[in-house]
Protein backbone atom coordinates (compact mmCIF):
# COMPACT_ATOMS: atom_id res chain seq x y z
CA UNK A 1 0.00 0.00 0.00
CA UNK A 2 1.04 3.57 -0.64
CA UNK A 3 1.68 5.89 2.27
CA UNK A 4 1.09 9.64 2.12
CA UNK A 5 3.84 11.43 4.07
CA UNK A 6 4.08 14.50 6.27
CA UNK A 7 7.43 16.04 7.21
CA UNK A 8 7.15 14.50 10.65
CA UNK A 9 6.33 10.91 9.73
CA UNK A 10 4.50 8.87 7.12
CA UNK A 11 0.74 8.97 7.46
CA UNK A 12 -1.50 5.95 7.54
CA UNK A 13 -1.70 3.92 4.34
CA UNK A 14 -4.74 4.76 2.25
CA UNK A 15 -7.09 1.92 1.53
CA UNK A 16 -7.80 0.70 -1.99
CA UNK A 17 -5.14 2.84 -3.65
CA UNK A 18 -3.74 -0.08 -5.61
CA UNK A 19 -7.19 -1.03 -6.94
CA UNK A 20 -7.94 2.59 -7.79
CA UNK A 21 -4.63 2.93 -9.58
CA UNK A 22 -5.51 0.00 -11.84
CA UNK A 23 -8.86 1.62 -12.60
CA UNK A 24 -7.14 4.90 -13.41
CA UNK A 25 -4.71 3.14 -15.71
CA UNK A 26 -7.67 1.57 -17.48
CA UNK A 27 -9.26 4.98 -18.01
CA UNK A 28 -6.02 6.35 -19.41
CA UNK A 29 -5.76 3.41 -21.77
CA UNK A 30 -9.25 4.18 -23.07
CA UNK A 31 -8.48 7.85 -23.65
CA UNK A 32 -8.44 7.30 -27.42
CA UNK A 33 -6.92 9.72 -29.89
CA UNK A 34 -5.99 12.27 -27.19
CA UNK A 35 -3.54 9.82 -25.61
CA UNK A 36 0.13 10.66 -26.14
CA UNK A 37 2.49 8.15 -27.77
CA UNK A 38 4.31 5.65 -25.59
CA UNK A 39 8.06 5.32 -26.19
CA UNK A 40 9.66 2.02 -27.10
CA UNK A 41 11.83 0.10 -24.67
CA UNK A 42 14.91 0.98 -26.78
CA UNK A 43 14.29 4.74 -26.51
CA UNK A 44 17.23 6.94 -25.48
CA UNK A 45 16.38 10.31 -23.85
CA UNK A 46 17.12 13.32 -26.03
CA UNK A 47 18.19 15.44 -23.05
CA UNK A 48 21.38 15.20 -21.02
CA UNK A 49 21.27 14.96 -17.20
CA UNK A 50 20.74 18.31 -15.53
CA UNK A 51 18.75 21.35 -16.69
CA UNK A 52 18.06 21.98 -20.38
CA UNK A 53 16.12 24.82 -22.00
CA UNK A 54 13.43 23.58 -24.39
CA UNK A 55 12.39 26.30 -26.85
CA UNK A 56 10.25 25.71 -29.91
CA UNK A 57 7.47 27.23 -32.01
CA UNK A 58 3.97 25.92 -31.46
CA UNK A 59 0.96 27.21 -33.41
CA UNK A 60 3.00 30.25 -34.45
CA UNK A 61 4.08 31.22 -30.94
CA UNK A 62 7.48 30.80 -29.30
CA UNK A 63 7.15 28.53 -26.27
CA UNK A 64 9.62 27.81 -23.51
CA UNK A 65 10.12 25.12 -20.88
CA UNK A 66 12.87 24.03 -18.53
CA UNK A 67 13.63 20.30 -18.52
CA UNK A 68 15.53 18.60 -15.70
CA UNK A 69 16.82 15.07 -16.34
CA UNK A 70 17.99 12.97 -13.38
CA UNK A 71 21.36 11.26 -13.34
CA UNK A 72 21.76 7.52 -13.66
CA UNK A 73 19.17 5.06 -14.93
CA UNK A 74 16.32 5.78 -17.33
CA UNK A 75 13.71 8.13 -15.82
CA UNK A 76 10.73 6.44 -14.21
CA UNK A 77 8.17 9.08 -15.28
CA UNK A 78 7.79 12.80 -15.97
CA UNK A 79 6.20 15.53 -13.87
CA UNK A 80 5.02 18.82 -15.37
CA UNK A 81 5.08 21.72 -12.88
CA UNK A 82 3.18 24.87 -13.85
CA UNK A 83 4.00 28.25 -12.33
CA UNK A 84 1.35 30.59 -10.95
CA UNK A 85 0.00 33.83 -12.39
CA UNK A 86 2.47 36.72 -12.56
CA UNK A 87 5.18 34.17 -12.00
CA UNK A 88 7.75 32.31 -14.06
CA UNK A 89 9.77 29.11 -14.43
CA UNK A 90 12.60 30.18 -12.11
CA UNK A 91 10.26 31.23 -9.31
CA UNK A 92 8.38 27.93 -9.12
CA UNK A 93 11.66 26.01 -9.27
CA UNK A 94 12.96 28.05 -6.34
CA UNK A 95 9.79 27.76 -4.25
CA UNK A 96 9.01 24.09 -4.89
CA UNK A 97 12.56 22.68 -4.91
CA UNK A 98 11.18 20.05 -7.30
CA UNK A 99 14.50 19.61 -9.09
CA UNK A 100 15.92 18.18 -5.87
CA UNK A 101 13.01 15.76 -5.63
CA UNK A 102 13.39 14.79 -9.31
CA UNK A 103 17.07 14.02 -8.74
CA UNK A 104 16.28 11.91 -5.68
CA UNK A 105 13.33 10.01 -7.17
CA UNK A 106 14.51 9.70 -10.77
CA UNK A 107 11.77 11.47 -12.72
CA UNK A 108 11.96 14.05 -15.51
CA UNK A 109 10.82 17.49 -14.35
CA UNK A 110 9.34 19.76 -17.03
CA UNK A 111 8.47 23.36 -16.13
CA UNK A 112 6.75 25.21 -18.99
CA UNK A 113 6.08 28.94 -19.30
CA UNK A 114 2.58 30.32 -19.75
CA UNK A 115 1.47 32.36 -22.77
CA UNK A 116 -0.19 35.37 -21.12
CA UNK A 117 2.17 38.28 -20.26
CA UNK A 118 2.10 39.17 -16.57
CA UNK A 119 2.13 42.58 -14.91
CA UNK A 120 5.91 43.00 -15.32
CA UNK A 121 8.59 41.91 -17.77
CA UNK A 122 9.56 38.29 -17.30
CA UNK A 123 6.32 37.32 -15.55
CA UNK A 124 3.67 35.12 -17.15
CA UNK A 125 0.28 33.51 -16.61
CA UNK A 126 -1.77 30.74 -18.19
CA UNK A 127 -4.64 31.07 -20.65
CA UNK A 128 -6.99 29.01 -18.49
CA UNK A 129 -10.14 28.10 -20.48
CA UNK A 130 -13.06 30.31 -19.54
CA UNK A 131 -11.21 32.70 -17.25
CA UNK A 132 -8.48 35.35 -17.35
CA UNK A 133 -5.87 36.49 -14.85
CA UNK A 134 -8.06 39.33 -13.56
CA UNK A 135 -11.30 39.15 -11.60
CA UNK A 136 -13.30 38.97 -14.84
CA UNK A 137 -14.48 35.86 -16.66
CA UNK A 138 -13.60 35.49 -20.32
CA UNK A 139 -10.68 34.55 -22.55
CA UNK A 140 -7.54 36.64 -23.01
CA UNK A 141 -7.34 37.98 -26.56
CA UNK A 142 -4.32 37.16 -28.71
CA UNK A 143 -3.20 34.44 -26.30
CA UNK A 144 -2.16 30.95 -27.26
CA UNK A 145 -4.26 27.87 -26.59
CA UNK A 146 -2.39 26.57 -23.56
CA UNK A 147 -4.37 23.32 -23.37
CA UNK A 148 -3.16 22.43 -26.87
CA UNK A 149 0.36 23.51 -25.95
CA UNK A 150 0.43 21.26 -22.87
CA UNK A 151 -0.90 18.34 -24.91
CA UNK A 152 1.88 18.87 -27.45
CA UNK A 153 4.44 19.18 -24.66
CA UNK A 154 3.30 15.88 -23.14
CA UNK A 155 3.80 14.22 -26.53
CA UNK A 156 7.33 15.63 -26.72
CA UNK A 157 8.16 14.59 -23.19
CA UNK A 158 7.00 11.04 -23.76
CA UNK A 159 8.88 10.74 -27.03
CA UNK A 160 12.06 12.66 -26.24
CA UNK A 161 12.20 11.87 -22.54
CA UNK A 162 11.40 8.17 -23.01
CA UNK A 163 8.70 7.96 -20.34
CA UNK A 164 5.30 6.36 -20.34
CA UNK A 165 3.64 8.20 -17.44
CA UNK A 166 3.26 11.97 -17.20
CA UNK A 167 1.90 13.62 -14.07
CA UNK A 168 1.22 17.30 -13.40
CA UNK A 169 1.36 19.68 -10.49
CA UNK A 170 0.91 23.42 -10.47
CA UNK A 171 0.95 26.32 -8.06
CA UNK A 172 -2.02 28.73 -7.84
CA UNK A 173 -2.87 29.72 -11.45
CA UNK A 174 -0.80 26.74 -12.59
CA UNK A 175 -3.09 24.56 -10.50
CA UNK A 176 -6.10 26.09 -12.23
CA UNK A 177 -4.46 25.37 -15.57
CA UNK A 178 -3.79 21.69 -14.93
CA UNK A 179 -7.28 21.30 -13.48
CA UNK A 180 -8.82 22.77 -16.63
CA UNK A 181 -6.58 20.65 -18.84
CA UNK A 182 -7.69 17.50 -17.02
CA UNK A 183 -11.28 18.60 -17.67
CA UNK A 184 -10.68 19.17 -21.39
CA UNK A 185 -8.14 16.42 -22.12
CA UNK A 186 -8.95 13.41 -19.93
CA UNK A 187 -6.15 10.87 -20.00
CA UNK A 188 -3.46 13.42 -20.89
CA UNK A 189 -2.13 13.38 -17.32
CA UNK A 190 -1.96 10.15 -15.34
CA UNK A 191 -2.70 12.18 -12.18
CA UNK A 192 -2.72 15.81 -11.07
CA UNK A 193 -1.69 17.44 -7.78
CA UNK A 194 -2.51 21.17 -7.66
CA UNK A 195 -1.04 23.26 -4.83
CA UNK A 196 -3.37 26.07 -3.72
CA UNK A 197 -5.20 25.86 -7.02
CA UNK A 198 -7.56 22.89 -7.58
CA UNK A 199 -10.56 23.83 -9.71
CA UNK A 200 -13.38 21.83 -11.27
CA UNK A 201 -14.85 24.18 -13.85
CA UNK A 202 -15.58 27.87 -14.37
CA UNK A 203 -17.23 29.52 -11.33
CA UNK A 204 -20.95 30.12 -11.74
CA UNK A 205 -23.12 32.14 -9.40
CA UNK A 206 -26.08 30.23 -8.00
CA UNK A 207 -29.63 31.45 -7.39
CA UNK A 208 -28.92 31.74 -3.67
CA UNK A 209 -25.92 33.99 -4.27
CA UNK A 210 -23.38 31.26 -3.66
CA UNK A 211 -20.88 29.89 -6.17
CA UNK A 212 -20.26 26.47 -7.69
CA UNK A 213 -18.41 25.02 -10.68
CA UNK A 214 -20.36 25.16 -13.93
CA UNK A 215 -20.61 21.41 -14.67
CA UNK A 216 -20.71 22.05 -18.42
CA UNK A 217 -17.15 23.42 -18.23
CA UNK A 218 -15.73 20.31 -16.56
CA UNK A 219 -17.50 17.17 -17.70
CA UNK A 220 -14.72 14.90 -19.01
CA UNK A 221 -15.44 11.54 -20.59
CA UNK A 222 -12.98 9.98 -18.14
CA UNK A 223 -11.70 10.99 -14.74
CA UNK A 224 -8.23 11.73 -13.42
CA UNK A 225 -6.68 10.82 -10.05
CA UNK A 226 -6.48 14.03 -7.99
CA UNK A 227 -4.38 15.14 -5.02
CA UNK A 228 -5.00 18.63 -3.64
CA UNK A 229 -3.13 20.81 -1.15
CA UNK A 230 -4.83 23.81 0.46
CA UNK A 231 -4.43 26.06 3.49
CA UNK A 232 -7.22 27.31 5.73
CA UNK A 233 -5.65 30.80 5.84
CA UNK A 234 -5.10 31.27 2.10
CA UNK A 235 -5.76 34.96 1.30
CA UNK A 236 -5.60 34.48 -2.49
CA UNK A 237 -7.73 31.36 -3.02
CA UNK A 238 -9.76 31.39 0.22
CA UNK A 239 -10.52 27.89 1.43
CA UNK A 240 -14.23 28.60 1.92
CA UNK A 241 -14.59 30.60 -1.31
CA UNK A 242 -14.22 34.17 -2.52
CA UNK A 243 -11.18 35.94 -3.90
CA UNK A 244 -10.84 36.90 -7.56
CA UNK A 245 -13.54 36.06 -10.08
CA UNK A 246 -11.76 32.92 -11.25
CA UNK A 247 -11.76 31.40 -7.71
CA UNK A 248 -15.09 32.11 -5.94
CA UNK A 249 -16.20 28.60 -4.94
CA UNK A 250 -14.41 26.88 -2.06
CA UNK A 251 -11.71 24.24 -2.20
CA UNK A 252 -13.92 21.54 -0.73
CA UNK A 253 -16.48 22.19 -3.47
CA UNK A 254 -13.78 21.57 -6.08
CA UNK A 255 -12.68 18.38 -4.33
CA UNK A 256 -16.24 17.06 -4.15
CA UNK A 257 -16.82 17.79 -7.85
CA UNK A 258 -13.71 15.78 -8.79
CA UNK A 259 -14.88 12.96 -6.52
CA UNK A 260 -18.13 12.92 -8.50
CA UNK A 261 -16.28 13.02 -11.84
CA UNK A 262 -14.04 10.13 -10.75
CA UNK A 263 -17.02 8.06 -9.62
CA UNK A 264 -15.99 7.94 -5.98
CA UNK A 265 -17.96 6.54 -3.10
CA UNK A 266 -17.64 7.40 0.55
CA UNK A 267 -14.90 9.55 2.05
CA UNK A 268 -12.86 9.20 5.21
CA UNK A 269 -10.91 11.82 7.14
CA UNK A 270 -7.56 11.23 8.82
CA UNK A 271 -5.18 13.49 10.72
CA UNK A 272 -1.67 12.08 10.29
CA UNK A 273 -0.26 14.91 12.41
CA UNK A 274 -1.71 17.85 14.29
CA UNK A 275 -2.96 20.62 12.04
CA UNK A 276 -3.27 18.40 8.97
CA UNK A 277 -6.54 16.92 7.72
CA UNK A 278 -6.53 14.35 4.91
CA UNK A 279 -9.79 13.45 3.18
CA UNK A 280 -9.66 10.34 1.01
CA UNK A 281 -12.44 9.25 -1.34
CA UNK A 282 -12.66 5.52 -1.86
CA UNK A 283 -14.27 3.24 -4.40
CA UNK A 284 -13.38 5.63 -7.22
CA UNK A 285 -13.78 4.27 -10.75
CA UNK A 286 -11.15 6.62 -12.19
CA UNK A 287 -8.55 6.76 -9.44
CA UNK A 288 -8.33 8.21 -5.94
CA UNK A 289 -9.20 11.75 -4.88
CA UNK A 290 -7.21 12.94 -1.86
CA UNK A 291 -7.36 16.37 -0.21
CA UNK A 292 -4.74 17.73 2.19
CA UNK A 293 -5.89 20.72 4.25
CA UNK A 294 -3.30 22.43 6.45
CA UNK A 295 -4.45 24.65 9.32
CA UNK A 296 -3.13 28.20 9.16
CA UNK A 297 -1.27 27.78 5.87
CA UNK A 298 -1.52 30.59 3.34
CA UNK A 299 -1.03 30.60 -0.42
CA UNK A 300 2.30 28.80 -0.13
CA UNK A 301 4.06 25.57 -1.13
CA UNK A 302 3.99 23.16 1.85
CA UNK A 303 7.29 22.10 3.35
CA UNK A 304 9.75 23.74 0.95
CA UNK A 305 11.76 27.00 0.71
CA UNK A 306 10.15 28.22 3.91
CA UNK A 307 12.48 31.18 4.46
CA UNK A 308 12.13 32.40 0.87
CA UNK A 309 8.34 32.15 0.97
CA UNK A 310 8.15 33.82 4.39
CA UNK A 311 9.49 37.00 2.78
CA UNK A 312 6.08 37.32 1.04
CA UNK A 313 3.97 36.54 4.11
CA UNK A 314 2.21 39.91 3.98
CA UNK A 315 0.74 38.92 0.61
CA UNK A 316 0.67 35.12 0.60
CA UNK A 317 0.21 34.26 4.26
CA UNK A 318 2.03 31.72 6.40
CA UNK A 319 4.25 28.85 5.34
CA UNK A 320 4.14 25.40 6.94
CA UNK A 321 6.50 22.53 7.68
CA UNK A 322 3.69 20.14 8.65
CA UNK A 323 3.56 18.59 5.17
CA UNK A 324 6.25 17.99 2.56
CA UNK A 325 4.17 18.43 -0.58
CA UNK A 326 6.88 17.00 -2.83
CA UNK A 327 7.13 13.75 -0.90
CA UNK A 328 3.36 13.37 -0.65
CA UNK A 329 2.72 14.02 -4.33
CA UNK A 330 5.48 11.70 -5.52
CA UNK A 331 4.05 8.91 -3.37
CA UNK A 332 0.66 9.64 -4.94
CA UNK A 333 1.99 9.78 -8.48
CA UNK A 334 3.97 6.58 -7.99
CA UNK A 335 0.79 4.78 -6.97
CA UNK A 336 -0.83 5.73 -10.29
CA UNK A 337 2.13 4.67 -12.45
CA UNK A 338 1.49 2.06 -15.13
Amino acid sequence: MTEYRTSLRRGAALAAVAVAALAAAGCAADAGPDAAPTPSAACAPAWEPGRTALDYTFEGAERHASVFMPEGTAPVAAVLALHGSNNNVDLILDVSELEQTAAEEGFVLVVPQGSVPGNADGLWAWNVPGVVTTAEVGTPTESANDVDFLADLVDRVKTEGCVGDVFATGYSGGGRMISATACERPGLFDAIAPVDGLRAGVPEEQSDGGWAPDPATCDPAAGTPVLSFAGTADPINPYDGGGAGYWQYGVQTAVERWAAIDGCGASSVDSPTGGVSVTTYTGCAAGPVVSYVIDGMGHTWPGRALEAQAAYASVLGATTDLVDANAVMWDFFSAQAS
